[in-house]
């Protein structure tokens, strides 16, 4: 049953193997509490997988600014953020515009939004300072208020715009 659940989810190699680590630290847990027989591995017949993560892809300063001219303004703030100060699209996705206000001249990634879940602060650099002059947020709470799979398709639009596909993990 666990072999049959962990390959359901069809997961790359890094997240297979993070769900088989929380599910062998789960089973050891119950097993300390005597909820699960320590004579049980109900991980034996899973292998973990290797494989390596998809590589970072960078745009290059010509291609990078044909897509800020593409982009309608909400978007060409975010993609800034994320271009100009290194911001992974999963934290852009939770910052709030106070994360870029509250500690004047860094961006605040908390470390709740981290990837890493270690607070990062980031240095806002002239070139995404200015930027966010002209950003305009209307009061908005989050710098991408709308939801993470509306994002995507606004850098996949974009790109199409700037004449070229956006790349996988850039």
């Amino acid at each position: 049953d666990v072999a049959d659940y962990l390959e359901g989810l069809k997961l790359h190699p890094r997240s297979f193997n993070n769900h088989h680590r929380m599910l062998g630290t789960f089973f050891r847990f119950c097993q300390t509490r005597g909820w699960l027989s320590t004579h049980v591995n109900l991980l034996s017949s899973v292998e973990r997988r290797s494989g390596s993560g998809s590589e970072i892809e960078i745009f290059t300063p010509v291609e990078l600014r044909a897509l800020l001219a593409a982009a309608p303004p909400h978007v060409a703030s975010c993609l800034a953020i994320q271009a100009f100060a290194g911001v992974r699209t999963a934290e852009l996705l939770r910052l709030s515009w106070h994360d870029l206000e509250r500690r004047g001249g860094h961006i605040e990634i908390t470390a709740k939004q981290a990837k890493t879940a270690a607070r990062r602060l980031i240095p806002i650099l002239p070139n995404l300072a200015a930027w966010l002059r002209v950003a305009s947020h209307n009061d908005a709470e989050w710098v991408w208020p709308h939801s993470s799979d509306s994002y995507y398709e606004a850098q996949k639009l974009a790109a199409s715009k700037a004449g070229f596909a956006w790349r996988a993990n850039a």
